[in-house]
This record gives structure tokens, C-alpha cells and sequence, in this order.
């Protein structure tokens, strides 16, 4: 039972990292080719946008977010993620 409750932690934290990976992709796929129309690039930003989403809908009901030049969504959730990684972690 222990080996089985291993096995899940260690792919969630997996999932997670992936995640993280794919997140810095899109942030620095954003600066470098922003109107990029690739199948790879289609799929990043689904993914980033699908775990962001949440996050954006949240803070744009604050005004200071609203104004904020930066998207602050994208680093809270990275943030958000680590923090759950290393709650993970301690398992």
C-alpha cells in the first residue's frame, strides 16, 4: 500500500513539474515569436491557459491587477504550483 500511495505522489509531482516546464515555454515562446500560429505553440498555450484561467478570473476583480502592466496571473499560478510541489514533496 505504502509503494502505491509512492507511485501517485510521484507522478502528481510529475505533473506538476511538467506543468511548470510547459508554463516558462509559453513565457518565453511570449517574448521571442508572440503571434506564433505553430501546432506546438497551440497546444502550450492551451495547456497554460486551461491552469491560468482560474487564476485571471480571480485577480481581475481587483482593480490594481486590472491596471498592472504584467500579467500577474501567469506568476501567481507559478507560485501557487511550486508551493503545491513542495507540499508534495513532504509527503
Amino acid at each position: 500500500m505504502y509503494f502505491m500511495g509512492y507511485v501517485v505522489v510521484s507522478l502528481l509531482g510529475l505533473c506538476i513539474d511538467a506543468l511548470l516546464v510547459i508554463m516558462l515555454i509559453s513565457a518565453v515562446m511570449s517574448w521571442i515569436a508572440p503571434a506564433n500560429d505553430h501546432p506546438v505553440m497551440r497546444f502550450v498555450n492551451t495547456v497554460t491557459d486551461f491552469i491560468v484561467a482560474p487564476v485571471r478570473s480571480l485577480l481581475m476583480r481587483f482593480e490594481f491587477v486590472r491596471s498592472f502592466p504584467l500579467d500577474l496571473s501567469f506568476y501567481l499560478t507559478s507560485v501557487l504550483l511550486v508551493l503545491l510541489r513542495t507540499l508534495i514533496d513532504t509527503l
